[in-house]
């Protein structure tokens, strides 16, 4: 019974994506010239993978020979994306549900869930990557909001700082009218003529952000989040854990992202899709959070980011000749971000993998073995693969 397969994955054209980000980490094309926002590795009803299933190479879905719990992802953005948070497991499925029994179809632009799951993922950075998460300590909001010197956040900022809790001072941010998210746009933008980069950098660093998503959404409230949300600075093999609740935007950069099998996103703002402020306000967690930055642990064979999720496992490894033998007790996936790297299960299955390429590995007592020069990420559940 054959239990390794070639992948061909489908991309995602969002207008928020780059062009050039996921062909330099796959070696694909572009010919189109078109944005590459997403590169998906899995079984998820909106995008399966396809593998070969005959030496015919006839082409089916993935999900035919397996139902994979995570979602993997190359994620490349040129530009930001909304602002947004993710269910837990049971708001997806009672969202879902709901949904379904009011008869809204699952295209519909103003459905919030795609699916009955929960979202946590884990982003790990190619290229230098920045990302807006968590919100920040309420003293330091207050502090950098007034710095902006707008008086249209005065009795927000007030009711912020002696409640300590985001959910008002975000549902006033919603709920905007457009007099005020103007008269916002412009404090920023007279914020950036007149301030200096001596004065404070944490502000400086919000400002210049800030005057970024303007350009891109000059009539979002979106535009504020920079003063409230930590702003995070990735370099490659950095990555961060996102639970569900976390109110957070990617602003730039590619990387791989590894994910509960789920596409449920509320949204709050940079985005022209639909806003559902209530069912956001009832998900995001409105307490100050900020996100340590993970680094990978080396293990036996393997470097991982251990996360409390359940349904998935991230970890690579650089190969330079020895081949080494692993166990892979879990369904997983598997892609060669560089070199050329052969993929024996013991006695009778071979690939090999090359940059870009991927395949799935089914469970198997079989033991593999993997040899090359270069470097392989798996994806899998925790527990899924180790070295013998």
């Amino acid at each position: 019974m054959k239990t390794i397969f070639h992948l061909k994955n489908p991309v995602q054209h969002y207008a928020w994506g780059s062009a050039e980000g996921i062909p330099r980490v796959t070696g694909i094309t572009n010919d189109t010239g078109k944005p590459m926002a997403e590169l998906w590795m899995g079984t998820h009803p909106a995008a399966p993978s396809l593998i070969m299933s005959d030496a015919a190479g006839k082409e089916e879905s993935l999900s035919s020979v397996v139902n994979l719990p995570f979602l993997f992802k190359i994620l490349s953005a040129a530009t930001p994306l909304s602002l947004q948070v993710h269910p837990t497991l049971a708001q997806a499925q009672e969202g879902f549900k709901r949904e379904n029994n009011a008869g809204l179809d699952l295209s519909s632009p103003t459905r919030n869930y795609k699916d009955a799951n929960h979202k946590p993922e884990i982003i790990v950075a190619l290229t230098p990557f920045q990302a807006m998460c968590g919100f920040r300590p309420v003293a330091e909001t207050v502090a950098l909001l007034r710095e902006l010197h707008t008086t249209a956040l005065t009795d927000s900022l007030s009711r912020l700082e002696v409640s300590g809790n985001y959910g008002k001072f975000l549902s006033f941010l919603l709920n905007a009218d457009t007099d005020t998210v103007q008269s916002i746009a412009a404090s920023i933008r007279e914020a950036v003529q007149h301030t200096k980069t001596e004065n404070n950098q944490v502000f400086t660093e919000a400002l210049n952000t800030a005057s970024r998503l303007l350009d891109h959404y000059p009539t979002d409230i979106g535009i504020l989040a920079p003063f409230y949300l930590n702003l995070i600075n990735l370099d490659p093999l950095e990555a961060l854990y996102l639970p569900a609740g976390i109110i957070h935007a990617y602003l730039q950069g590619t990387g791989f992202e590894l994910m509960s099998s789920s596409d449920n996103v509320l949204r709050g703002g940079l985005t022209p899709k639909h806003i559902d402020i209530e069912e956001l306000l009832a998900i995001v967690d409105p307490s100050p959070y900020e996100p340590p930055i993970l680094h990978a642990q080396a293990d036996p064979g393997l470097s991982s980011y251990p996360t409390p999720a359940e349904d998935f496992f991230l970890a690579f490894n650089v190969f330079s000749g020895p081949t080494l033998t692993y166990e892979c007790s879990e369904p997983a996936i598997m892609i060669c971000q560089e070199g050329k790297i052969t993929v024996k299960r013991i006695p009778d299955e071979e690939i090999v993998l090359e940059k870009g390429n991927s395949c799935f590995i089914a469970e198997s007592r079989k033991t593999l073995s993997v040899s090359g020069q270069g470097t392989l990420w798996v994806a899998t559940k925790p527990g899924g693969i180790h070295l013998v």
